[in-house]
C-alpha cells in the first residue's frame, strides 16, 4: 500500500486579517518496508534542504525511520503578514515534530520554536510575524 496523504498547510495572513488561500505538501504513506525515498532525498540536514516556494506543494515520503526533512524558506520586507506553519497527522501512529529555525548573519541556526503535541491525533501549529530573511523548518 502506498499513498499520498497531505501533512503541511501553510497560510499568510496580513495585519488586516486577510488571510490567503491554502497551499498544501504531501507525503506518502507507505505500507511496503524499502519503499524509495521521495524526490527531495537527501534532506536530513539543514546544509541539504530544499526551498520551499509558495504556492508549490511537495509529495515527500518518511521512508525509514527516524526519517527527517528539512525545508528553507526566505522572507524579505513582508513583516506585516502573519505566517502559519502546521503539520497534520496522517495516522494515530505517526507523530510528527515541527522545528522552526532562522539563520543568523555567521551562518548558524537560532532554534525559534519545537512543536510537540502530547496526542498522536493532533498536528503541530505555529505561527509568527517573521522578520526579514532565511528561515528553515524540519519536520
Amino acid at each position: 500500500m502506498t499513498d499520498w496523504a497531505p501533512c503541511c498547510t501553510f497560510r499568510a495572513q496580513d495585519n488586516r486579517g486577510d488571510v490567503s488561500l491554502p497551499k498544501q505538501a504531501m507525503v506518502r504513506l507507505l505500507g511496503d518496508p524499502g519503499t524509495a525515498a521521495d524526490a527531495y532525498e537527501s534532506d536530513n540536514t539543514a546544509s541539504e534542504a530544499g526551498v520551499l516556494r509558495a504556492g508549490e506543494p511537495q509529495a515527500r515520503t518518511l521512508h525509514v525511520s527516524n526519517d527527517t526533512d528539512w525545508v528553507s524558506f526566505f522572507f524579505g520586507d513582508q513583516t506585516n503578514f502573519y505566517y502559519t506553519l502546521k503539520t497534520e497527522h496522517l495516522t494515530n501512529q505517526l507523530d510528527t515534530v515541527l522545528e522552526i529555525y532562522e539563520q543568523q548573519a555567521d551562518g548558524s541556526l537560532t532554534l525559534l520554536w519545537a512543536i510537540d503535541e502530547w496526542d498522536t491525533d493532533q498536528g503541530e501549529s505555529w505561527g509568527w510575524w517573521p522578520g526579514s530573511g532565511i528561515y528553515y523548518a524540519k519536520v
